[in-house]
């Protein structure tokens, strides 16, 4: 299959069907770890079966994660793979990008009932997989987000100073929200974290803001 055109906007998915939408059960920048060792999520989670064959998309050198239960060619990495099935490190492989008449190279299977893609170098800067090169192709989200609270904050405080403000607000606040999306991608209900969030302000005159 060629994928000249899905360069022009798009790139394939790293599993079968490569052109076809996948759900995604977790974003770029969901909350992880805990309150002592916090951390954000670097990808997303295509949810499938234990032992689908993962694809890597651009051509290069397989190298291994710390963990050694994942492989990055570039800045194209795919986590929870099972170690009996990766590749070698050090091979090189074929990518789906520059596939026409020869297949990919398969680097490996899902071990778990996700997929971790995620894109950039060790160390980070991070980009979302949902919206870089033009997003993953068909990728669509069409469910509504659920927004549970909505509140305001004096801006700095932070712990046991933390003081919340209400109606009239002064001074400098932070607005605080704790919502949650709901992907619909591949016709897969899925619930995950909210990336991107904007607020509209109103008002009937400009020294209100």
């Amino acid at each position: 299959m060629i994928f000249l055109y899905l360069l022009l906007s798009t790139y394939p998915w790293p599993i079968r069907p490569f052109d076809t939408a996948h759900g995604v059960s977790a974003t770029l920048g969901d909350g992880r770890g805990n309150a002592t060792a916090p951390r954000f999520h670097r990808g997303i989670d295509i949810p499938t079966d234990s032992g689908t064959g993962v694809f890597s998309i651009n051509s290069g050198i397989v190298q291994y994660t710390k963990r050694g239960d994942g492989i990055y060619v570039g800045d194209y990495w795919y986590i929870h793979l099972d170690p009996n099935t990766m590749v070698p490190r050090g091979e090189q492989v074929t990518g789906i990008l520059d596939t026409t008449n020869t297949s990919p190279t398969q680097i490996g299977d899902v071990a778990v009932d996700h997929l971790h893609f995620q894109i950039g170098p060790s160390g980070g800067p991070y980009s979302n997989p949902l919206n870089e090169d033009g997003g993953l192709v068909n990728y669509s989200d069409n469910g509504n987000p659920i927004v549970y609270s909505l509140d305001f904050w004096r801006s700095g405080s932070e712990g046991n100073t933390a003081t919340q403000v209400h109606s009239p607000l002064w001074g400098k606040i932070e607005i605080r929200a704790e919502c949650q999306d709901r992907q619909t991608s591949g016709g897969v209900n899925t619930t995950s974290g909210i990336y991107k969030v904007c607020l509209l302000y109103t008002s009937p005159s400009p020294r209100d803001l």
